[in-house]
């Protein structure tokens, strides 16, 4: 059986892990790379899509480094709505995007139904790694969080329709893009920009999920391709 090229890569991509050669071979192509990494390519890929006017949602803000950005990007006629549902990242987001007028920010996850879950936190109340998943040895804490699907939020919150999204949940994303199916449907909604975490969704036993991913977004028109390794951008 022939394999497709995504899935071939995921395939190698899995027993690179399996062998314990991930880190290896990352640090080996961070040695002979001259573009400074995975940030500037979705840096420039975001800089492109969002416009001035433009609303954009920020969903798994953190502590708002992007939501700050897309403040400025989008201008005093743009807005931002950045989604966190970490208590301790939801204020360090609150903080930074104080001054910012057209952000605003929600402390709550997104989900394909609404439900109350464990998230799985590490040891640094604001660090990166937050994940509804309890397949991380570096998550040894817990908190229960409220989640909802995108597509109730944007009635029950009055929320516009996003011109652009980025996500970034931690091997969240079936669940999350299940529930903005009436809103990536929309076309308001032109790009989107999602980290897929490919380790984090095989330890959940879904390591095809990331071509099912490009093929949900392709069969609600988008057109998509690999920014980075991990960071699927989609268009109209």
């Amino acid at each position: 059986m022939i394999l497709s090229r995504m899935s071939l890569v995921t395939e190698l991509r899995s027993i690179a892990r399996r062998l314990g050669l991930t880190q290896p071979l990352l640090k080996l192509r961070d040695a002979f790379r001259s573009d400074g990494g995975y940030e500037p390519k979705v840096m420039s890929f975001l800089r492109e899509v969002i416009h001035e006017g433009d609303t954009v949602w920020d969903v798994g803000a953190n502590v708002g480094q992007f939501s700050a950005a897309f403040s400025g990007w989008v201008g005093p006629r743009g807005q931002v709505v950045a989604f966190e549902p970490v208590p301790s990242c939801f204020e360090a987001l609150s903080q930074r995007t104080r001054d910012c007028g057209n952000v605003r920010a929600l402390n709550v996850g997104l989900s394909d139904r609404e439900a109350t879950l464990p998230m799985y936190l590490s040891d640094d109340p604001v660090a990166t790694i937050g994940t509804f998943l309890a397949t991380r040895e570096d998550t040894p804490n817990t908190v229960e969080l409220v989640v909802h699907p995108g597509d109730e939020l944007l009635e029950t919150e009055d929320l516009p329709i996003p011109n652009v999204m980025k996500i970034d949940v931690e091997g969240f994303e079936p669940e999350v893009l299940r529930g903005l199916d009436g809103t990536l449907r929309d076309a308001t909604c032109r790009a989107l920009l999602c980290e897929v975490h490919f380790a984090l969704l095989e330890s959940r036993g879904q390591k095809h999920a990331p071509a099912q991913i490009r093929r949900y977004l392709n069969d609600r028109g988008f057109s998509t391709k690999w920014i980075t390794s991990s960071h699927l951008g989609a268009h109209r």
